[in-house]
């Protein structure tokens, strides 16, 4: 990386585009000569698919698309796109993962773009409608991939980040703390008393809990930690794979955790409760057979099962995340309350509270 990442789709020229895909190795003879985009927008990025033309004489392995990713700023997300592509996925085998053919970062300007595998004929995300089993299948078994081969791994400190303790996740918690007064005022009379006593005890005691869990340092791994239907891609044929895009923690998120908990944020939270209900069994075995056939040993259904419930409930604290500007609370509600009583509705089926005596 040189310190020049594009700051304009433009940039993406057929010159520019002949000497990133040359030196990939991707362009083994002739060039690029002709790019058209179709632009897109994003709140933190602009992105591009870029529509390629070769000469004649192209020979290689040569994408007739790729997807631009040019980030304005990475204040809130450092460096860790990048590290997703160019340290978590480059240590696995086939990742369910974009291919990232050129990034390019600028610690001075705060910004950086990528160069990815652009999957938009082969697979969607799914912000409408509720998936299907098919759809949570190709889904869990991503996600058991990624969290399988990071599983309890020696380099998990190193590549991606320290064991959780009690400072972190104290730093994690913060956020949400700070947004639950103002969650509670906002709802008011909405807010049923049974209800209000949950996330009052929730925000109490869960947090111990995962003091506790965090403690055993075991069974712990790499987890997506926004594994939300924008950033999960399903495929459009029946049995292709799920792509698992848009690692983006913030400075505070959990970066090693359970797997269990990127199962329940995708599940409790995104989820209708009817379809979750339907799913949710079938589909954490499902999870549990994945990581066994990909070598976990010692992870039992019945610590799955903990994990997921303790989990379940850090859902409470993605949408009193939301609340803690007025901005937000209102000019997000419309995110943040589903998920609340999707959570609520969650909690009571699940019976997590029980955890919390």
């Amino acid at each position: 990386m040189q310190g020049k990442p594009l700051t304009d789709i433009a940039q993406a020229s057929p010159d520019w585009l002949t000497e990133v895909l040359t030196v990939h190795g991707t362009l083994q003879r002739g060039r690029v000569i002709s790019v058209t985009t179709e632009a897109g927008t994003s709140p933190h990025s602009t992105n591009a698919r870029l529509l390629i033309g070769y000469s004649q004489e192209a020979e290689g392995v040569c994408p007739q698309s790729l997807l631009l990713k040019i980030s304005r700023s990475t204040a809130e997300f450092g460096t860790s796109e990048l590290d997703y592509y160019f340290q978590i996925a480059k240590r696995m085998e086939n990742p369910p993962i974009p291919h990232c053919y050129h990034a390019d970062y600028s610690a001075s300007v705060g910004a950086y773009h990528l160069l990815l595998e652009d999957l938009s004929t082969t697979h969607i995300a799914r912000w409408q409608g509720d998936p299907s089993l098919a759809n949570g299948r190709s889904a869990i078994d991503s996600l058991a991939h990624l969290h399988a081969h990071w599983w309890n791994h020696p380099e998990l400190p190193a590549i991606v980040g320290e064991y959780p303790t009690a400072e972190t996740i104290e730093r994690y918690l913060d956020p949400a703390r700070q947004g639950l007064l103002p969650l509670i005022a906002e709802m008011g009379a909405e807010l049923s008393i049974e209800d209000r006593n949950t996330l009052e005890r929730v925000f109490e005691r869960q947090g111990a809990l995962m003091i506790e869990r965090a403690k055993e340092q075991s069974s712990l791994t790499c987890i997506h930690g926004d594994p939300n239907p924008g950033n999960v891609l399903s495929p459009l044929e029946p049995d292709g794979r799920a792509y698992l895009i848009d690692r983006q923690p913030f400075d505070w998120s959990l970066v090693v955790w359970t797997g269990a908990s990127d199962l329940a944020y995708m599940m409790v939270h995104w989820w209708e409760p009817e379809r979750r209900r339907t799913l949710e069994k079938p589909l954490l075995d499902r999870y549990l057979q994945q990581l066994e056939a990909r070598g976990v040993r010692g992870y039992s259904l019945e610590a799955l099962w903990y994990d997921y419930r303790l989990s379940a409930m850090q859902s409470l604290y993605v949408a009193t995340e939301w609340c803690r500007t007025e901005a937000d609370i209102q000019g997000m509600k419309w995110v943040w309350l589903p998920q609340l009583r999707k959570t609520l509705i969650a909690l009571r089926e699940l019976d997590c509270l029980a955890l919390l005596n």
